[in-house]
């Protein structure tokens, strides 16, 4: 869905104007609704009916799921004894057990061992409590997580779960509460025993969290986000054919671009089961399981897509008789409606807040648009589908036609994914769980839910996705871009398609062109070479649009020599340089530095600002004006990249306003570049900051980009080489804490263990959950 909204705050929702949706047609009330209750909340007509100051009891259902009988027959000490945790010099846990339910336990324990603050706050976001800990700036989360009843539907789900996962999701929670049990000084913040449902709750908050900005209602609405942070989220993924390589071998180059802090940091961890797993890669803290890597015969990566996997309705609530009832075909059907409770941290201690919910047939109630319209949304198989299903059998995938099974069973929301596997295979496909629709409806606007057309009509199947298998070009690459210009050859076409199902179908970023630039121009890629394509650090927009503002500059000699005089040093110092982030690179800062103000400094930032369209003079103003910045912030416009692109990192802190980065602090350089300028080395920084007498910051941190690196070679004999953006461990006194950083400031990756004899050759530390 595309609909521009509203700006709103964390209390009140605007009402919303339908005459147009462009972002210009809104307008706020705090008026009172027919209703009798303020037009508030943003998400289901969350009305608040009581602010008390009391501590108010929880009003969700028993802590356990009803009607689940535990499946798991080992105790936790058993599960311990039978699993083994090897360290390596770089605090990476390869993990061994008999069974797939003492790995899981054993992985558990080891997330907690390494950071347990950021896993417990991820699942305080899953279990809508985030405002109890984190106060106002968790409310939005919260209201979303009871608007889609994360909680009370995952308690009842979760006795309807299959066996296996049911098994291995209290495996899970048995390695957490081992750790808690074993560990007394870690303190949890709020949760003191984690059950087995809060894995599911946690999946699917997960995907409201990161499926929710699909709706497109408003970069507002994203739930406890900074917008400029999570839009910025993204990947990068190659797959380099058998034709293109040295070895003869498929290689593939997994790099996620997530946020440094917060629940989308990632860890890398090395699974092996006695039952068949053995498997290296990463995901999330709190995850049962790995989501990329690869095992002994084939690997994956996943980068962002747009499928439109949500929308809206308009929903009419026109009965004075019963004002629940909303229009639907020639008659009524009838909304429900629901109070609860979310307690709020504050300074004056804990607050409770009263909101009432309501939701359609369609999904809950998200905005008030007049008296009678609301805005209803749904995201698709936000019930019915659990990642962990589907990663249990991807983990075992011998071929290409077990890692196309597994897909096929449509557990993931979103996300391409690029695959290479021993046998030469290259395979890309456009993944997201898309909704059948009636394309005579305009689905990128809220369509009428009176009408029953407008209904889902399940789901396209995995064969009906945008795909490509060993392409011609000899590669494969995606960078958040469209599936149709995955190479510089053949490609899906996209009259192939519903126009619906891609949203991002003309979305070619200048990642993507940089890419296809390098894996187009490359032969005989060795495996040394690719270790320092995953470090290209050339920005795209400055090898092509700079020689054509080196003609602009000769005209503006004759038209406006005071102006080209000013432009022309500047200019001339850009021209001299190779177009590369390196540290001692004073024209990077610059070059960025007028990109920024060229294009705004926001993801996804490709496109020139309205003031600089066709206005070339303009745009040679805004050079001599990002010098000058320079000047006024640095002391002089020739700043060396390194000395100001910094990589710093701080611990227990989630929200990014509260990140307490500091000059003064040690810290390293880093030599990713700005993301829209097209390098492969993707990352971005907080803004230079001087405010006298409040903060002065003129260094910047990176904080979302470069989380993962790794690259793989498919032969005989897989090779790896990976990188965590800063270390494996979240506490301050490991050694683990910040090692990696010197890798990624270094560009240089470590290479990895997978086989066994190399696992245990290589390993510091080995040790029984427990006995650490």
């Amino acid at each position: 869905m595309k609909t521009d909204g509203p700006r709103w705050n964390a209390l009140w929702l605007p009402t919303l104007s339908h005459r147009g949706y462009d972002g210009h047609s809104y307008r706020s009330s705090r008026s009172q609704s027919r209703l009798g209750f303020p037009r508030v909340a943003w998400l289901a007509l969350w009305l608040p009916c009581v602010l008390a100051s009391t501590v108010l009891g929880e009003s969700v259902l028993p802590s356990t799921a009803i009607g689940s009988e535990p499946v798991l027959t080992e105790s936790p000490e058993e599960l311990a004894q039978n699993s083994t945790i090897h360290r390596d010099a770089y605090g990476t846990p390869h993990i061994e057990g008999s069974t797939d339910e003492s790995v899981v336990f054993a992985f558990a324990y080891a997330q907690c061992e390494d950071y347990f603050w950021q896993l417990e706050d991820s699942y305080i976001l899953a279990l809508g409590r985030y405002a109890e800990v984190h106060g106002p700036a968790g409310l939005n989360s919260d209201l979303l997580n009871r608007a889609f009843e994360i909680v009370p539907r995952s308690q009842a789900d979760y006795a309807r779960l299959e066996p296996e996962l049911r098994s291995l999701c209290e495996a899970f929670v048995a390695g957490i509460n081992y750790y808690l049990d074993t560990h007394p000084e870690a303190a949890p913040r709020l949760i003191d025993r984690f059950e087995p449902w809060h894995v599911l709750a946690y999946a699917r908050q997960l995907t409201v969290e990161t499926c929710f900005r699909y709706t497109r209602l408003s970069k507002s609405y994203l739930p406890r986000s900074n917008p400029r942070i999570w839009a910025a989220t993204g990947s990068n993924g190659w797959v380099i054919g058998p034709g293109k390589s040295a070895s003869g071998h498929a290689m593939l180059f997994a790099n996620p671009h997530q946020p440094w802090y917060g629940y989308g940091q990632l860890y890398e961890a090395h699974l092996r089961s006695g039952e068949g797993w053995n498997f290296s890669g990463a995901t999330v803290f709190g995850a049962a399981l790995p989501s990329l890597g690869h095992n002994e015969f084939v690997g994956w990566t996943y980068t962002t897509n747009e499928p439109d996997v949500a929308d809206v309705w308009r929903v009419t609530f026109d009965d004075p008789a019963q004002p629940l009832n909303y229009r639907y075909g020639d008659g009524y059907r009838r909304a429900s409606e629901w109070r609860t409770q979310i307690r709020v941290k504050t300074l004056l201690g804990m607050k409770n807040r009263e909101f009432t919910f309501r939701k359609t047939h369609y999904g809950p109630i998200v905005a008030q648009e007049d008296e009678q319209h609301f805005l209803a949304i749904r995201i698709a198989k936000l019930y019915e589908a659990f990642v962990l299903r589907q990663n249990i059998r991807l983990m075992r995938a011998k071929n290409l036609e077990d890692f196309r099974d597994a897909l096929s069973m449509q557990q993931f929301t979103i996300m391409n994914a690029l695959y290479a596997d021993q046998e030469g295979n290259a395979y890309f496909v456009y993944n997201g769980l898309i909704p059948r629709r009636d394309p005579s409806f305009d689905w990128s606007r809220p369509v009428d839910g009176s009408d029953p057309r407008t209904e889902w009509e399940g789901i396209h199947e995995f064969h009906e996705l945008p795909q490509l298998l060993n392409p011609e070009a000899g590669y494969l690459q995606n960078c958040n871009s469209s599936p149709f210009t995955t190479t510089h050859l053949d490609n899906p076409r996209e009259e192939d398609f519903p126009s619906y199902m891609a949203e991002d179908k003309h979305d070619d970023k200048r990642r993507a062109k940089r890419s296809r630039e390098i894996l187009q121009a490359v032969e005989s890629v060795t495996w040394e070479e690719l270790q320092k394509l995953a470090f290209d650090n050339t920005l795209y927009w400055a090898r092509h649009e700079l020689p054509r503002y080196a003609e602009a500059l000769k005209e503006l000699e004759q038209t406006d020599p005071e102006l080209a005089n000013q432009v022309g040093p500047y200019l001339r110092h850009l021209l001299d340089w190779d177009g590369r982030c390196e540290a001692d690179s004073t024209a990077a800062t610059l070059c960025t530095t007028w990109y920024e103000r060229l294009y705004g400094s926001d993801y996804p930032g490709e496109v020139l600002l309205a003031r600089f369209e066709s206005n070339t003079r303009a745009q040679f103003e805004a050079l001599v004006e990002a010098a000058e910045w320079l000047k006024l912030m640095h002391g002089d416009w020739k700043v060396p990249w390194g000395e100001i692109h910094r990589i710093q990192r701080h611990a227990d802190v989630a929200e990014f306003s509260a990140i307490p980065f500091n000059d003064n602090l040690p810290s390293l350089p880093c030599l990713g570049g700005h993301g829209p300028m097209g390098t492969v080395f993707t990352q971005y920084y907080t803004p230079s900051v001087k405010v006298p007498f409040l903060r002065n910051m003129v260094r910047r941190y990176g904080v979302v980009g470069t989380t993962y690196v790794g690259v793989f070679e498919f032969g005989p004999r897989i090779r790896g080489a990976t990188l965590m953006n800063y270390g494996e461990s979240g506490d301050p006194a490991s050694p683990h804490f910040f090692d990696q950083a010197k890798l990624l400031s270094e560009r240089r990756l470590k290479p990895e263990l997978f086989y066994w004899q190399d696992v245990l050759a290589g390993a510091r530390e080995s040790y029984h959950p427990g006995e650490r």
